[in-house]
């Protein structure tokens, strides 16, 4: 009988797990995300009991993390559902009453969501919403445009190019007063550092336009009770606590020629070895590989044995995978009336505006200070003393070398001087989020970069060695068509995954 080799270059029996005992088909699954419990529910419901959930971290969840903040759940991670009867994690979250539909109003689109919040320009005026909305609702057009599909799959321009040149034909098509185009100019830089956040990369001039991204109908902003971990601990619950490893990070991947066996009751059984940071190995006949992108980009040169194909490993490094910093202020009270939704950023000027220096000066490339990638703060359905704030691209980068207290100082300042008629007193606690520096994560998600290439996607999700002889399989949301960046595109690829295997132990008859 052919075999494979433990640690000490001892013979392991094909089929045998770590402790030398033989067992049925097995499947190993690198990342405890949601895209790796979907694949493994899907696999254990259709008769696939040998299941081996590997997580780097001390938790399950991946980019999905609901902590406990002072006056209420908050989400550090994905907050939001997609999309309504169409999105797979929207119906689940219904048939098990996780959706508040009283409190949750139809928010379709971009600019619809922030028509009640307050946009002040940094002298502390406001901008009247009449101005908000029509700026607003032609980037909603340019929007989409952006994000439209190109049946072609070429890249023609980079986003950023796209909103650029959009907007100078609007603005151009209109009689402004000086001040009108400055404030209008002010808010395209806003609904850039928006699209910025949305899309989560370090610059709108690094994604691609038209993308392939599609919305689901309905809300597009559905957010969960009790925070989105609730939908994850309901996909969790058909995972058997036997079939998960917490704090074992996987460094080694090993998925040809450890064994081929051919005997009388399996064809070509194909065996992998999957080396943990704590010496162990576990063999199996299938591997599904669901780390975030920006992590597999970051160790694709040891993370596989042998290495991955030159067209793979391209494909992967061409992606984009970015940041995005969610900063969560708390005060013992809320300083809002009810009506208040939020206070949005609007930048007319490159002059500093503060008579107090900030704590941390930290600069971008551009020499603009990092906190001018701040949107603006809003506030939190199922929280009533905390605003939640946005900050990606080279400032949300930033922002995670920097401490707590310097961040909740210079948000401070930043709401004092715009909201100038608002009697806003100081926070009392911070608390944000820090995926770049996550070692097991290394951003918030992906989106399709100008630097890819027409047939990258494919290569993306192409198993190994192939798909008729599918050994290792990738899933995640950067590996979703259409709904990448997003929980139900994760969702959805650790099914396709783990339908591939069925499929393949089906042609094998090896069930």
């Amino acid at each position: 009988m052919a075999e494979g080799y433990d640690k000490a270059g001892s013979p392991v029996e094909e089929g045998a797990d770590i402790t030398g005992n033989k067992g049925p088909l097995s499947v190993v699954i690198v990342g405890g995300g949601i895209a790796g419990i979907s694949a493994a529910r899907h696999l254990i419901k259709n008769g696939i009991r040998q299941v081996k959930i590997l997580e780097a971290m001390n938790r399950l969840g991946g980019r999905i993390h609901t902590v406990n903040g002072d006056a209420g759940k908050i989400d550090f991670g994905a907050q939001y559902i997609h999309g309504g009867e169409d999105n797979s994690l929207y119906q689940i979250a219904v048939k098990h009453d996780l959706i508040d539909r009283s409190s949750t109003p139809t928010k379709g689109s971009v600019a619809s969501t922030f028509y009640g919040n307050e946009f002040y320009k940094e002298n502390g005026s406001r901008i009247p919403k009449k101005i908000v909305k029509e700026v607003n609702e032609f980037l909603e057009s340019v929007h989409k445009e952006c994000n439209g599909i190109d049946n072609n799959t070429n890249y023609h321009e980079s986003m950023g190019n796209c909103f650029e040149r959009r907007f100078e034909e609007y603005l151009g098509s209109r009689d402004n007063t000086l001040e009108d185009v400055d404030t209008r100019k002010g808010l395209f830089d806003w609904r850039m550092r928006w699209e910025m956040h949305d899309n989560g990369c370090r610059s709108l001039f690094d994604v691609a336009s038209p993308a392939r991204y599609q919305n689901y109908t309905g809300n597009y902003f559905t957010e969960i009770k009790n925070g989105f971990q609730s939908v994850f601990s309901m996909l969790l619950k058909d995972v058997p606590c036997a079939c998960v490893r917490t704090e074992t990070p996987v460094t080694r991947i090993n998925w040809e020629n450890i064994r081929i066996c051919n005997d009388e009751n399996r064809e070509d059984s194909k065996i992998c070895m999957v080396e943990t940071k704590h010496g162990e190995y576990f063999y199996c006949d299938y591997v599904i590989v669901t780390v975030p992108l920006g992590y597999l980009q970051l160790n694709i040169d040891t993370l596989f044995q042998p290495p991955l194909p030159s067209g793979k490993k391209a494909a992967i490094l061409r992606s984009g995978f970015g940041n995005l910093v969610k900063v969560f202020l708390t005060w013992t009270k809320p300083f809002w009336e009810k009506s208040f939704e939020g206070i949005q950023f609007i930048w007319t000027s490159d002059e500093d505006i503060f008579d107090t220096q900030p704590a941390s000066t930290l600069t971008k490339k551009n020499g603009d200070p990092w906190y001018r990638d701040f949107d603006g703060f809003h506030v939190l359905e199922d929280n009533s003393c905390t605003l939640l704030g946005w900050i990606g691209g080279e400032g949300g980068c930033l922002s995670e070398r920097l401490t707590e207290g310097e961040i909740l100082e210079t948000c401070y300042l930043l709401l004092k001087k715009f909201a100038a008629d608002m009697d806003i007193p100081k926070p009392c606690k911070i608390q944000r989020t820090q995926w770049q520096s996550q070692e097991y994560i290394r951003g918030c998600y992906s989106y399709v970069s100008i630097y890819n290439e027409p047939n990258d996607f494919q290569e993306l999700i192409k198993p190994l060695p192939s798909k008729q002889n599918p050994v290792v399989l990738f899933a995640g949301e950067a590996m979703s068509y259409y709904h990448y960046s997003t929980t139900h595109g994760a969702y959805e690829s650790g099914i396709d995954a783990a339908n591939l295997v069925l499929q393949n132990v089906t042609q094998i008859n090896r069930i």
